[in-house]
């Protein structure tokens, strides 16, 4: 078993993942991409479909459902005690090099250009 401080020391030596406060948890984020969570007893994780397979069928994850995204994008409930460290830090890791494969820079919306008529309807 693994306490959430080494946990969080784990999530926080991964590069340029920087973790913040998130309703009441703690969210770590790969730029944009928020990854994991951690709430005072469980770990909360995004993963890629083959690792959320493996965690569904070792029955000690929970599928996280909400409305309007029911099981459909990857976030689990691990109980901290549940599943021994090195599967939990697995997990992590595999939540983080997916995330890596999402990030992408925040790209700044675009103004759409007013483009002039001339007076006989066409492109100016």
């Amino acid at each position: 078993m693994e306490s959430l401080e080494q946990l969080r020391a784990f999530l926080q030596a991964l590069p340029n993942v920087v973790g913040r406060p998130l309703f009441g948890n703690e969210a770590f984020f790969l730029g944009a991409a928020r990854f994991a969570e951690l709430s005072d007893r469980l770990v909360l994780v995004r993963l890629p479909p083959t690792a959320l397979t493996e965690a569904l069928r070792g029955r000690y994850a929970r599928p996280i459902v909400s409305a309007g995204a029911t099981s459909r994008n990857g976030w689990v409930e691990i109980p901290v005690d549940a599943v021994p460290s090195v599967t939990l830090e697995q997990h992590l890791r595999q939540a983080y090099e997916a995330a890596k494969h999402s990030h992408r820079p925040a790209h700044r919306r675009s103004h759409a250009r007013r483009v002039r008529r001339s007076p006989s309807g066409g492109a100016a």
